[in-house]
């Protein structure tokens, strides 16, 4: 499985493993910090998810340096796996609801350990989206110079019509007068063909 995939299933089960705390959770105790703890987390991993959908979508964005950052982002999310995968055999080897019941009280070992690995999870998936964004402004720049490339081939073509039929293409007259089109000069500098 490739890794994007591999992190997608890895927090939809992270997901499920949280959403599963918060109903234990809310049943046995109407606390007020806890359920906000357990939706804070499924938040941060629905977020996480979004983002990894959206890039499997765009084969463009991902390129090797975004790939580096999702394999960062896999493995604290494997971490945050393993924390949970922890406290369920505490739960089991206990015999007690305990445990998960204090899992997202203030001050609680574990839940010190939760926030390391969920500010670390926040911080590589804003690195995460920071590679998408260079990666974008990238492409947007190579479109900007294909942009132009074709406006000069226009405008080539244009002049060669012109002195055939005395006519210009219809989209480079269309274009004339128009100073630019964001930021990409309508007029050639200087043809090479």
């Amino acid at each position: 499985m490739d890794p994007i995939g591999t992190t997608s299933a890895i927090i939809g089960l992270v997901s499920t493993v949280t959403t599963l705390i918060r109903q234990v959770d809310e049943a046995r105790d109407g606390v007020k910090e806890r359920p906000k703890r357990a939706r804070y987390v499924s938040a941060k991993l629905r977020a996480l998810d979004e983002s990894l959908a959206f890039l499997r979508h765009e084969p463009a964005l991902q390129t090797a340096a975004v790939e580096r950052q999702v394999k960062v982002v896999e493995d604290i999310v494997e971490e945050l796996q393993a924390y949970y995968e922890d406290l369920r055999k505490e739960q089991e080897k206990k015999r007690t609801i305990h445990i998960f019941c204090g899992i997202f009280v203030f001050g609680n070992t574990r839940n010190k350990e939760l926030g390391e690995i969920l500010t670390r999870l926040d911080r590589e998936r804003g690195e995460l989206m920071l590679s998408i964004s260079v990666t974008h402004v990238g492409m947007t720049g190579n479109l900007r110079d294909g942009f132009h490339v074709a406006l000069d081939t226009l405008t080539h073509m244009s002049n060669k019509v012109k002195e055939i039929s005395g006519r210009d293409l219809v989209l480079a007259e269309r274009l004339k007068g128009k100073p630019q089109l964001q930021g990409i000069p309508l007029t050639p500098v200087h043809s090479k063909h």
